[in-house]
């Protein structure tokens, strides 16, 4: 996907959300240089619990431990009460590798925030750049849609009415990779529909939905209503090939994510 981006956008692109991810992980990367000796391998919270409770997750998927309770030594089996499972995808390959004993969690969990985050604005400026045709726009979206908030308004007083953390898209995995995985539905979607005899792009974005249900709540079913919004809107101006076309993206979602719901209802 980045190769086939980086070949229709301009190559400033790639190294201006480069160095945006790299500042959004930077604080990652800095703390165990400034903590020194003291340093014991695992990073402060700066989000709260959260970060630490990704990495402690990393662990257990990495010592093949189930992840009813990620923290404590009981209460193990049955499945992520959060129902989150995008961590396997890098994770699994590693422990077959037998590699699991010799990973560093939290430096294997700040590169991929790194190209989580890097990809994910490659995939915002090329979803820009096919609606507005404009290559500024492309490039300054997905770094004011990171890296905005923090860097600009925040600074030089780093006020917010919501929070005084560090940028929120350098806590691992989340939402990192929620946002990450919408944008490539959002983008497939957006391909499917102004392309609407592409078979191809119709089933990529029902895997691309489904993919969802294993990458965070909040995104496939912000995503789903999405999609309802567009089926209802489809229903109303009396397109009745493009309510095909939804209800299709929607049923293949839905029997990918069937484990899930599955889960969700009988948790």
């Amino acid at each position: 996907i980045c190769m086939k981006f980086s070949m229709r956008l301009p190559n400033h692109l790639l190294l201006a959300t480069g160095i945006m991810a790299f500042l959004v992980i930077l604080p990652s990367v800095l703390f165990p240089l400034m903590a020194g000796s003291a340093y014991r391998g695992l990073n402060i919270g700066n989000y709260g619990d959260d970060d630490t409770g990704y990495l402690a997750k990393g662990r257990e998927i990495l010592q093949g431990n189930p992840l009813g309770n990620v923290t404590m030594a009981v209460g193990k089996d049955g499945p992520d009460p959060h129902h989150v499972y995008v961590e396997y995808l890098w994770l699994i390959p590693l422990r077959a590798l037998g590699l699991a004993d010799a990973l560093d969690i939290v430096i294997l969990y700040t590169v991929v925030t790194f190209l989580a985050v890097w990809l994910l604005m490659i995939v915002i400026g090329r979803l820009v750049y096919a609606w507005s045709g404009n290559r500024l726009l492309a490039v300054t979206a997905p770094l004011m849609a990171v890296g905005g908030y923090t860097f600009i308004l925040q600074y030089p007083i780093r006020v917010s009415p919501f929070t005084s953390d560090l940028n929120m898209f350098g806590r691992p995995v989340m939402p990192a990779f929620g946002v990450l995985a919408f944008f490539i539905f959002l983008y497939c979607l957006d391909r499917s529909l102004t392309q609407m005899n592409n078979r191809r792009w119709l089933w990529a974005s029902g895997v691309a939905l489904g993919a969802l249900f294993y990458t965070y709540f909040y995104a496939w079913s912000f995503a789903f209503a999405l999609l309802g919004t567009f089926f209802v809107i489809s229903v109303a101006r009396r397109n009745w090939s493009a309510v095909k076309h939804l209800s299709i993206i929607g049923g293949v979602a839905l029997l990918i994510g069937s484990y899930i719901i599955f889960h969700i209802v009988s948790f």
